[in-house]
This record gives C-alpha cells, sequence and structure tokens, in this order.
C-alpha cells in the first residue's frame, strides 16, 4: 500500500526545523520564529513543536495473521490463539515547508522489518500470554553520509514478553506483566 499525505501535522526535532527554515525558497519563513538567538546572533534556543508538513509518504505492507483452536484437552473452556503482525517498510520519508527530504525508513525506530506474534492461552478468566517482539536492523541515520558516525547501524534485536493475568470478578482482572523476560537490552547505538 501507498500512502500520500500533502499538508500532515508532524512534530519535527530541532535539525529538522533549522532545514525547514533555511532551505525554503521563501526564507524566512513562519518556521524561522521558532528560533532565539542572542545578542552575537547566535541560535540559543529552538522551539520545537507540531508543524504542517509539506509531506509525509509510506509504502510498504502491513499484514496480521490470527488463528484460534479450541483445546478443551487443556481445560473444558480453553482456547489458545496465534497472532503476528508484520510490517514491511518500503518506503517511508517526509519534507517540512520546503526543507530537505528526510527518510524515516530504516532509522531508529522505523525498521525495514518488524513483527509481533502473541501466543495466548484462555480458561475461565485465566489468561497467560508470551509475546515475541522482533524489531529489524537499523541506520542511525538513513541520509547521512558514508563515514559520518563511527557505529552507523544498529543491531536487530528480539524482545519476549510474558503475561498472567485472572479475572477474580467481572470488573477485577490482576495480572504480572513480564517486559523483556530475558534482560534483552536495547543494541548500542540506540539512545
Amino acid at each position: 500500500a501507498t500512502i500520500e499525505l500533502e499538508g500532515p501535522i508532524k512534530s519535527p526535532d530541532a535539525t529538522q526545523t533549522h532545514q525547514a527554515c533555511y532551505d525554503d525558497p521563501g526564507f524566512p519563513t513562519a518556521i524561522c520564529d521558532q528560533f532565539t538567538r542572542d545578542a552575537a546572533g547566535q541560535v540559543t534556543f529552538i522551539q520545537t513543536g507540531f508543524a504542517n508538513a509539506a509531506s509525509r509518504t509510506f509504502a510498504g505492507l502491513i499484514a496480521e495473521l490470527q488463528w484460534r483452536i479450541d483445546t478443551p484437552f487443556l481445560g473444558a473452556e480453553s482456547s489458545v490463539n496465534l497472532g503476528v503482525n508484520y510490517l514491511y517498510n518500503d518506503e517511508l520519508e517526509f519534507r517540512v515547508g520546503q526543507g530537505d527530504l528526510t527518510t524515516l525508513r530504516d532509522s531508529i525506530g522505523y525498521s525495514k522489518h518488524q513483527f509481533t506474534s502473541n501466543l495466548t492461552y484462555y480458561n475461565q478468566g485465566l489468561t497467560a500470554q508470551v509475546q515475541a517482539q522482533y524489531i529489524g536492523a537499523t541506520s542511525v541515520d538513513p541520509d547521512a553520509t558514508e563515514g559520518t558516525y563511527e557505529f552507523p547501524r544498529v543491531d536487530d534485536i528480539v524482545y519476549i514478553n510474558t503475561t498472567l493475568a485472572y479475572d477474580v470478578r467481572e470488573q477485577l482482572e490482576l495480572g504480572l506483566i513480564v517486559v523483556k523476560l530475558f534482560d534483552a537490552s536495547t543494541p548500542f547505538p540506540t539512545p
């Protein structure tokens, strides 16, 4: 699927705000008012916030698979569910004003391949779940030239999470959630 938005609302960071100001042929524009300068003219603060971006484009694949089977041999009213969600980012980029096109695909938080799978057991108010979350390898900055960063890539990672919950009453559920069961740490050099 390809999605193109004209004039989306975006929260650009300081670098993107800077680019949107100085790369615009109509310089100075309203976004340039977000800079605070000292008496010598040096930028001391850049106010970030929401702005109308010129464009945002996404092309990729989003897929979901759900499978359920009743398991009376594990309990009279029990079932096991398997769910898998997959995202493939083929293209993801945006532009603020007339600024440079920013590539998000393959950057931290926007890897090309991501998936989450859940294996869940239900039985009369009891829920037990194991979740695997995969985040593919990424670049620190996909728009940077080679040699800009000493460590330009971030490795892929798999997180395993678990949940054990029980419906005590109609409006009360007690649960225990363990995130990052095997204490997998965020790969270097992710901030």
